[in-house]
């Protein structure tokens, strides 16, 4: 390598980082991975750790057990069990919010029907949250009507009769309003609420209508043919 690079723009790089001996130990190792080591070292204390108050971490371990098999519990257990951490009423929202920037746990304080929840297994809502933006091919117009299927498919269009009845189907274990499913997307800004005069053709039995342009279909071909020059 030292041959072949010497001269180059990335000769330095290949001499200092790329080459190493990960064969010594103690005083024999290579000088570029004791530096290498020091330099994770640095990051990780300066940049990953976050200074946390121990009965905040007390609080994570607690909820995270006492809650195994529940992923959705509501505020009011949550503030008994912050208590016995203690953890005050007014210090709680901090403390979830900390928790949720993280992503070890989801609470959404701005959401009306999420507000008085806290959902402690992300990847269960996730999964749930699946049943409409991956629906499985195999009988997944047998769930709901056929027509609003195809309107999400094909047009991007999710309606409240879908996402109603697809929320309660799935399997999930608390009486969370499946409401709270779009306010969730909505919030994400992967849905946008659209009016039935935007769309006169879509029945008015099916509620609410959302915009979801992650749904649409992509053709490749006329894309690549037919995008202008121009366009960004």
């Amino acid at each position: 390598l030292r041959a072949e690079c010497g001269g180059k723009p990335f000769s330095d790089l290949i001499i200092d980082t790329l080459i190493l001996d990960g064969t010594k130990r103690g005083s024999e190792e290579d000088p570029t991975i004791t530096t290498l080591k020091h330099i994770v070292r640095v990051f990780i204390l300066n940049a990953l750790c976050i200074p946390t108050p121990i009965s905040w971490v007390l609080f994570r371990k607690l909820l995270t057990k006492l809650t195994k098999s529940r992923p959705i519990v509501t505020l009011d257990n949550v503030a008994a069990i912050s208590r016995v951490c203690s953890i005050d009423n007014t210090t709680l929202l901090s403390v979830l919010n900390f928790y949720h920037e993280l992503g070890a746990f989801l609470y959404y304080a701005d959401i009306e029907k999420l507000k008085n929840v806290v959902i402690t297994q992300p990847e269960w809502l996730v999964k749930h949250l699946g049943a409409i933006l991956a629906p499985k091919e195999s009988g997944k117009d047998s769930i709901g009507p056929a027509r609003a299927w195809r309107l999400l498919r094909e047009k991007g269009i999710l309606v409240e009769a879908l996402y109603q009845v697809v929320w309660k189907t799935s399997g999930v274990e608390c009486k969370l309003n499946p409401q709270a499913f779009a306010d969730l997307l909505e919030h994400c800004f992967l849905i946008g609420k659209i009016t039935q005069e935007s769309f006169s053709s879509v029945p008015r039995k099916y509620g609410k209508m959302y915009f979801m342009p992650c749904m649409l279909p992509v053709c490749l071909d006329d894309a690549m043919n037919k995008t202008p020059a121009n366009a960004v």
